[in-house]
């Protein structure tokens, strides 16, 4: 009884050498299975899953502005869907797109938001000290020049009896 109600998933991503090598080393996998192939996600799809990893992002910018970054992830991703289908077409190769690469490119983007962040951050942080160090040395060429004139009328004093 257990063996006739046993089912098991296995997922494999048709990307790269692997999916092939495991069907020619183990052919009862293929022959003895049914394949679902996957439809493209709809770019609402693509939408709603970079809402779901973005929203909660910690990001510098506008709810407006942060809105218009979420929608044009799924809108790149669909729009990389769409060249893979005309990469095919041209060259006669196959190219996949799947969610693992999509939620690879938003983490990616991620990365490269903050690595961005703080080198702006270290700029910026930069820029300020060097801006409180030229404040201060205005305040000091301020002072020295008022002792300056100070000195300079104690000076004219003696040049004169001289």
């Amino acid at each position: 009884r257990v063996r006739k109600n046993l089912h098991i998933v296995l997922c494999f991503s048709p990307v790269g050498e692997k999916f092939r090598s495991r069907a020619l080393k183990f052919p009862g996998l293929i022959s003895g299975c049914t394949m679902d192939w996957f439809r493209p996600w709809p770019r609402d799809a693509l939408i709603a899953v970079s809402r779901y990893f973005l929203s909660s992002y910690e990001m510098e910018c506008t709810t407006q502005c942060k809105d218009m970054i979420i929608e044009s992830m799924g809108t790149y991703q669909d729009i990389v869907s769409k060249s893979c289908i005309d990469y095919f077409e041209m060259f006669r190769r196959q190219t996949h797109v799947t969610p693992k690469s999509y939620l690879s490119f938003l983490n990616g983007y991620k990365g490269v938001y903050k690595e961005k962040y703080d080198a702006l951050n270290e700029l910026a942080t930069r820029m300020n000290s060097g801006l409180q160090k030229l404040l201060e040395a205005t305040e000091s060429v301020g002072q020295l020049s008022v002792e300056l004139v100070q000195k300079d009328k104690d000076l004219a004093i003696p040049s004169k009896e001289a």
